[in-house]
């Protein structure tokens, strides 16, 4: 270990917690929006569900099943399990960059320190564990999104269109079909 090696260790590390936190707060305020979102829109379809019944319209099936508590409260489970585990593992690793930081700096406020080689290595691995993790986190981040985009539109879909409605279209796209004098592919 070396002064310059402290100093750069320093702003390295100061950077991750930095960019971290920005991270972390921006993933747990996009898990509470769409908790909330999800909660406004299910009050939202219950109104609209009660006041069908009040005009004497029946809910379709599909309408009821999304209002059954068991698929909200797995959905919600999910929605907030992520995040949750994912701050633990950032309040860990905050704990290990903020434990390096101030035995560097206990190091640094020593007169005439010894080399250390092993913190310097230990700070090295740290700030190199603590960088991975923000990349995967935030690949993590939009794999996850986009996964819950496609089932959110999947389930609109199902709730937009009927069962016999969605097996027809199927079938029709099956079907091989002759476009305006363009021959049939194989």
């Amino acid at each position: 270990m070396s002064n310059d090696y402290a100093a750069i260790i320093t702003t390295v590390n100061a950077a991750i917690l930095l960019v971290g936190t920005v991270q972390h707060v921006t993933l747990m305020k996009k898990s509470v929006d769409t908790v909330n979102a999800e909660d406004q829109a299910l009050r939202t379809a219950c109104g609209q569900v009660i006041e069908e019944m009040r005009r004497g319209v029946d809910p379709s099936p599909g309408t009821l099943n999304e209002l059954r508590p068991r698929r909200r409260l797995r959905r919600r489970f999910w929605q907030m399990t992520v995040p949750w585990a994912a701050a633990l593992v950032w309040m860990a690793t905050c704990m290990f960059l903020v434990s390096v930081q101030s035995d560097v700096l206990r190091w640094a406020g020593t007169a005439k320190p010894d080399p250390e080689p092993r913190l310097a290595r230990f700070a090295f691995y740290v700030a190199v564990g603590s960088t991975m993790l923000l990349v995967i986190e935030a690949a993590l981040s939009v794999l996850i999104q986009a996964a819950a985009m496609a089932q959110s539109n999947g389930r609109e879909y199902k709730r937009k269109y009927t069962a016999e409605e969605r097996a027809r279209l199927e079938e029709l796209i099956k079907q091989p079909q002759q476009v305006s004098g363009l021959p049939d592919r194989p």
